[in-house]
């Protein structure tokens, strides 16, 4: 089951660049003007054929119009909200995910602020090695180069990412309970059972 093409923060966007109403803009691009408001509020897929009008009637790259540089960022984005020092802000996956639509620029500052204090934060922590003549060099500990590593893809690789996807449509995952569908299809799929316990079974896990 291929993925919807859910662009309508990017397609709001372009029409206010360009100062145009939802009824300007549906026009020029022979749409009603009810239906580009429910494509800005992701309530409808972009097609092929209104992208390609798009590109024509705004000069815009297709390429730009991916929503994979949203999801990317949304995926870092995660990433600095799961840090200890920001996750009892409680920032959920919807508003990381509105942020990076509608404002990339700002979210792309915030991963960028994220990694500069990261790196201070690990200046501070990391070791120094004393060698010849008294001169000190940085240890670069090894979680560093994880965590750089980790960081310069913006946390993204899309092998694992399009794997993900056929195995959810391959599952056919219920609505609601969805790890329930992956313990069935990893059954059948693989032969692989899986005991669900109690938190009082965990024996000092720290994650159930």
């Amino acid at each position: 089951m291929a993925r919807k093409t859910l662009l309508g923060s990017k397609i709001r966007r372009l029409r206010e660049q360009a100062d145009l109403t939802q009824a300007r803009m549906a026009e020029q691009l022979g749409i009603s003007a009810s239906y580009l408001n429910l494509i800005e509020h992701d309530q409808r897929p972009v097609t092929v054929a209104l992208l390609m009008k798009l590109g024509r009637r705004f000069d815009v790259e297709l390429t730009d119009l991916s929503d994979d540089d949203d999801r990317k960022l949304a995926t870092g984005l995660r990433e600095v909200f799961s840090d200890t020092t920001l996750a009892a802000q409680g920032v959920n996956p919807d508003e990381i995910r509105a942020f990076a639509e509608n404002a990339p620029n700002a979210a792309k500052a915030v991963l960028e602020l994220y990694r500069a204090y990261r790196l201070a934060r690990d200046d501070a922590q990391s070791t120094t090695l004393a060698i010849g003549g008294g001169t000190k060099r940085k240890t670069v500990m090894p979680a560093e180069e994880a965590r750089d590593f980790f960081h310069d893809r913006t946390n993204y690789f899309d092998e694992i990412e399009t794997a993900a996807e056929k195995v959810v449509a391959d599952a056919n995952l219920p609505p609601g309970e969805p790890w329930r569908g992956l313990l069935d299809y990893a059954r059948a799929k693989y032969g692989m059972t899986v005991d669900v316990v109690e938190p009082d079974r965990l024996e000092g896990a720290v994650r159930r």
